[in-house]
This record gives C-alpha cells, structure tokens and sequence, in this order.
C-alpha cells in the first residue's frame, strides 16, 4: 500500500462517511454529503497532492538555484572557482537530489 493510499483509508477512517448508525451532529452532515466526500478522496486529491508537491518542489529548486548563484557570486570574489569551492559543489548536490528525490517528498 502507497502512503497516499494509507492517507486516504485515515481520511475514510476520520470522515467515517462508512458508518450509516452515527446520524447525529457533524456525522449527520458527513452522511449527507458522502457521495462528495468520496468523489474528492477518489479523484480529485491525488492531482491537488501532485500539484502542491510540484509546487513546492519548484519553490525549493529556484531557492536553491539562487543560493548556488551567490555562492557562485562568493567564490569569484574572493578568487576561488567556483566549481572548486565546496559550498558550491554542496548546493549542486543538493539541487540535483531535489530534483530527483520528488518520492521523498511525497512520503
């Protein structure tokens, strides 16, 4: 099981839209908009999960993109190369595993 199946089965479980005997309060409303609540965990959160994850994983790579630039900026100044300074060569390798590590991020 993914864990987007997992955080799915919890929301089910949290909603408890399954269980007809509570038909009180909150649970009442729950009931009566099941049929939304269903389609919205079936369908429609998987791509709003993609998006928000594409979206912060956009936002961490131009951060890290800027940060390489001033390191950049940095080790010119003070007369290093800046593929030999270390700072540099940290955020490259940074950059390069968020740029793979999107499963990470989804876990």
């Amino acid at each position: 099981m993914s864990n987007f199946d997992a955080l799915i089965s919890k929301l089910r479980e949290i909603f408890q839209i399954d269980r007809p005997d509570l038909d009180f309060g909150v649970y009442r409303i729950l009931n009566a908009r099941a049929g939304e609540i269903e389609d919205y965990l079936s369908k429609r959160l998987k791509a709003r999960v993609a998006e928000a994850l594409a979206a912060g994983a956009a936002a961490n790579t131009e951060a890290l993109k800027a940060d390489i630039a001033k390191a950049e900026k940095a080790a010119e100044e003070a007369g290093i190369s800046a593929d030999q300074s270390p700072k540099v060569q940290q955020l490259r390798t940074q950059l390069a595993a968020a740029s793979a590590g999107s499963s990470e991020h989804e876990n």
